[in-house]
């Protein structure tokens, strides 16, 4: 897998890793998580995703997840109610469970995952890395969520307050 990138992985990781340390942001995806923690791939970045792979599952697209606020953020919660509701893509999968890193804090939590995610799952989670700031999704980001105006919203939040230091 990681033989497909145009340059050297490690490089192009050591890059994106010295970006967020000299005060660069970072949105990740459910992609990113799964690949380090189940795929064993791009794990270069795991230093910097302020979340731990837990599992993952095919969630049933046809009931909206709701994410619901864990931690008040006037950047991230801005035009957000407390709790919002969306359906999920399945692109081979629909969210990981997440574990927030213990320096992170969770933002949202996700209602789906139930048995697969035992001790609850992180929908949002972000992180100083440095000087820099890092935010990662559980789920896909995919043009289905993103339709979503709730969803968009935290997603460019997201983008937001990971451009702010």
């Amino acid at each position: 897998m990681e033989s497909n990138f145009p340059v050297n992985a490690s490089q192009w990781y050591h890059s994106v890793v010295n970006f967020v340390s000299a005060g660069g942001g970072v949105v990740t995806g459910e992609w990113i998580v799964w690949s380090i923690g189940a795929a064993g791939a791009h794990s270069g970045l795991e230093p910097i995703i302020p979340v731990t792979y837990a599992g993952s599952y095919i969630t049933n697209t046809t009931t909206p997840n709701t994410h619901t606020q864990a931690t008040a953020d006037s950047v991230l919660n801005n035009g957000l109610s407390y709790c919002f509701s969306f359906y999920m893509d399945n692109l081979g999968g629909s969210e990981s469970c997440l574990t927030t890193k213990s320096s992170a804090s969770t933002f949202y939590t996700s209602d789906h995952g139930g048995s697969y995610c035992p001790s609850g799952n992180t929908g949002a989670a972000c992180w100083n890395y440095a000087s820099g700031r890092v935010i990662s999704f559980s789920t896909l980001i995919s043009s289905l969520e993103l339709s979503d105006p709730y969803y968009t919203t935290l997603f460019v939040n997201s983008v937001e307050w990971a451009g702010k230091w």
